[in-house]
């Protein structure tokens, strides 16, 4: 999900080239063109424009000797082209393989850019990797894209209202949601408290990382989307903070990739 910028082609007015005439071809009737001798009969062509014999035939020559040696010179830039971006492509693979793992986890590559992520095994393997759960963000994170610090100060002793159906009649404790287990509980409706919550912690941590070296970040900062539906949410007057059930849903299922310094929005 990435933002998508359109660049404008400009016209460009062609200009008049010296060698174009404005005089119309005369032709027969059946399209035939005319011969030269026929024009200056017709006094359609002076002799001034008509090109002698004895000049003409070099120019010919002279003409076709340099078509020759610009189609040898475009035809030697475009194999020595070929050559080079076949160097360069052997070149960028052997960098880019030349590195094959990121804090323990291999690195993956999209057409964002250079990631890693947790194993989706289950939740044993997803930990055992070095993975942390974040239930706001809903899914396990590499520890190089999981602010420990942030998500401790705003889960510690919090319960901000998790629920297992549409009608918020059946609430899970939070405390059980933070320990990531998937397979028991895949997914989740929230009330208005905790989608205040997760707005609020995604553009904050968003901007924690993007400060912090070397920068990483998740593939929910970068979904411009997302980034729009939760500023729209906080700003609008009608939102208020409760533990009503909401029909959003959480789903921790979810694989969060975390990206590298690679990513072109960090060069």
């Amino acid at each position: 999900m990435n933002p998508i910028t359109a660049y404008g082609e400009h016209e460009v007015a062609e200009r008049p080239r010296p060698w174009d005439s404005s005089d119309e071809l005369l032709t027969l009737e059946d399209g035939t063109p005319l011969e030269e001798e026929t024009l200056l009969r017709k006094g359609s062509l002076s002799e001034t424009r008509r090109p002698s014999s004895s000049v003409f035939t070099p120019l010919k020559r002279s003409a076709a000797i340099w078509v020759a040696i610009l189609v040898f010179l475009a035809f030697s830039i475009a194999v020595l082209f070929a050559v080079s971006a076949t160097a360069s492509a052997k070149l960028s693979t052997s960098q880019n393989h030349a590195v094959e793992s990121f804090d323990g986890f291999p690195i993956k590559t999209d057409e964002v850019g250079d990631y890693i992520e947790c194993p989706a095994d289950s939740p044993e393997s997803a930990r055992m990797a070095g993975c942390s759960f974040d239930v706001l963000l809903y899914g396990w994170l590499p520890n190089a894209c999981f602010d420990e610090e942030m998500y401790r100060d705003i889960t510690s002793g919090a319960d901000y209202g998790f629920y297992l159906d549409r009608q918020g009649q059946l609430p899970i404790a939070m405390a059980e949601l933070m320990k990531g287990d998937y397979m028991r509980y895949p997914e989740a409706y929230v009330s208005v408290e905790e989608h205040w919550q997760h707005c609020t912690y995604m553009l904050n941590s968003s901007l924690r990382f993007r400060a912090k070296m070397p920068p990483t970040s998740l593939n929910l900062h970068l979904d411009q989307h997302h980034i729009g539906h939760c500023l729209k949410f906080l700003l609008d007057p009608a939102t208020k903070r409760s533990r009503d059930v909401t029909q959003t849903r959480a789903l921790f299922t979810a694989k969060r990739r975390c990206y590298l310094r690679q990513h072109s929005q960090f060069r």
